[in-house]
């Protein structure tokens, strides 16, 4: 189930979806330019690109772990403190499918509810959500060693705004059925409430697998998309609010 495009225009160039965009392209493009590097992470040497995602990814088990936090400063000396990984990780994707379709989303979602918002609020806004995503995931995996990377769970928060907010959208989407592909157009609640039910399935069952971890942040995707349909009201002018209450 792949999203091809929605059916609602936006009436003022999505500025910020723009900036957030080219934002996150650059700072791949920078994590990519150091995979050729050699790092020395302690006694051992590292790819440069995998130095970069663990100094900035938020890592739960620096919080939680003090004798991992204190390795960590060891192998990492200079690095960013484990608090302000918390906002950095958004910024950050672990490969090119990765970036794609997180920002294939925003790029489908977010003009949309930016022009409901404007250009400020949905800045603000799309960084609190990833800020909720992240912490929904930190609850959900509390010692893991693992880096949490991507814009996923700021996406999700957009995604939640616009189920309310378009309740009336359909969004175009590619299905593969066997090898035949079919394009079809879903509405957007069924779309986006079908997506939610997925996150919340896999995040479930993952927790109950041996490790308790998976390699995609369902939770960060689930505290985004709640915080979206919780918070979105907070964003609007007094018009929008009159018009969707």
């Amino acid at each position: 189930m792949f999203p091809l495009k929605d059916t609602i225009g936006s009436l003022k160039k999505p500025l910020m979806t723009y900036a957030i965009i080219a934002v996150n392209i650059l700072i791949f493009i920078i994590q990519i330019s150091l995979s050729g590097q050699k790092v020395a992470v302690g006694t051992q040497v590292w790819n440069g690109m995998n130095a970069f995602t663990f100094q900035f990814g938020m890592i739960s088990a620096r919080f939680t772990d003090s004798a991992y936090a204190q390795s960590f400063r060891a192998a990492f000396p200079g690095s960013v403190p484990a608090l302000f990984t918390v906002f950095t990780a958004m910024f950050l994707h672990s490969g090119w499918l990765h970036l794609i379709s997180n920002l294939w989303a925003l790029w489908i979602f977010g003009d949309n509810v930016e022009d409901r918002m404007g250009h400020w609020r949905f800045l603000l806004f799309y960084i609190l959500a990833g800020l909720a995503g992240n912490l929904m995931f930190f609850v959900s995996s509390l010692f893991t060693k693992i880096p949490l990377v991507g814009a996923s769970g700021a996406i999700a928060g957009v995604m939640g705004a616009y189920l309310v907010l378009f309740p009336f959208a359909k969004v175009r989407t590619l299905f593969i059925l066997f090898i035949f592909p079919y394009i079809v157009d879903i509405a957007a609640p069924i779309y986006l409430g079908v997506w939610f039910i997925l996150q919340f399935f896999n995040g479930a069952t993952s927790m109950l697998g041996r490790s308790g971890t998976s390699s995609v942040a369902y939770w960060a995707h689930i505290g985004g998309f709640v915080f979206g349909l919780l918070a979105f009201r907070w964003f609007l002018s007094k018009e929008r609010v009159a018009r969707i209450g």
